[in-house]
């Protein structure tokens, strides 16, 4: 059994997964999953932190060493150069098939608008990792950090200005590892909660809804098995998939009831 970084899914039906064995899988009908391409020139999917497609032929993977790009669907895989800085990427968020989000650790994050060809590089000020990240384009754009001080929800109107929604004690030892929403008042936000707060008889894995665009967010209850969180994506208001530690699931009425997909 491998970790599973990530799932991406652009319908119920068509969906990517990268495992730490090194190998991306591969559905078109939500059942049977085939493995795909490999990134060639001695790298490999082995310690791959993030799989994004912005269509059904454009992606990315996210490694320790670098970001690849494929844009055919998984057949061939290319490595983008995004210059030298001082942290490592650890995902890549795109918002169409040109404009993306780069997140690195020491609080970075790269911005492209040419498909990685030009890049935009950002500094939120500390050392924390950014992990959780969503966009709907230029003008709403929300940021979670996974570890270190300041632990926190962060939200931009514009690129280069950024401001955090939640106050730290409200988020103190909760590590947020993705985040997505359904419209412009509803989300959701997954990741995990830290040692600290462990045996205080509260679930290791955390999944909080806003209703009111982000105003405020709520814990929302699950009978989930108690384990880390790493990513959550809703297609509309109901349907909705989150990964944690080992496992794929689905739900089709809000995060009330899930029911675990098998994917490999």
């Amino acid at each position: 059994n491998y970790f599973i970084p990530n799932v991406v899914c652009l319908d119920k039906s068509s969906g990517w997964v990268v495992d730490t064995g090194g190998k991306v899988w591969h559905t078109t009908d939500g059942d049977e999953w085939f493995e795909t391409g490999d990134l060639g020139n001695g790298y490999t999917a082995e310690h791959a932190t993030n799989l994004a497609f912005a269509t059904d032929k454009i992606g990315w993977i996210t490694t320790p060493f670098g970001l690849w790009q494929t844009i055919d669907g998984g057949g061939k895989w290319t490595k983008v150069d995004f210059g030298s800085i001082d942290a490592q990427p650890v995902d890549f968020v795109p918002v169409d098939g040109e404009t993306g989000w780069l997140l690195f650790t020491n609080a970075k994050l790269g911005r492209t608008i040419d498909r990685g060809n030009t890049w935009s590089i950002f500094d939120l000020g500390g050392t924390f990792t950014i992990r959780g990240f969503y966009s709907n384009g230029h003008l709403n754009n929300w940021v979670g950090a996974a570890d270190g001080r300041p632990l926190g929800l962060f939200h931009s109107d514009s690129p280069g200005e950024w401001k955090q929604v939640l106050p730290e004690a409200n988020t103190r030892d909760i590590g947020i590892q993705s985040i997505s929403f359904a419209s412009d008042q509803i989300g959701w936000l997954c990741g995990q909660r830290f040692a600290s707060l462990v045996p205080e008889q509260k679930s290791v894995g955390v999944i909080m809804r806003t209703n009111d665009g982000g105003l405020n967010w709520l814990a929302s209850p699950s009978a989930l098995p108690d384990e880390r969180f790493v990513h959550i994506r809703f297609f509309d208001e109901s349907n909705g998939w989150i990964v944690s530690n080992r496992r794929v699931y689905y739900t089709a009425n809000g995060g009330v009831e899930w029911v675990e997909i098998p994917w490999h």
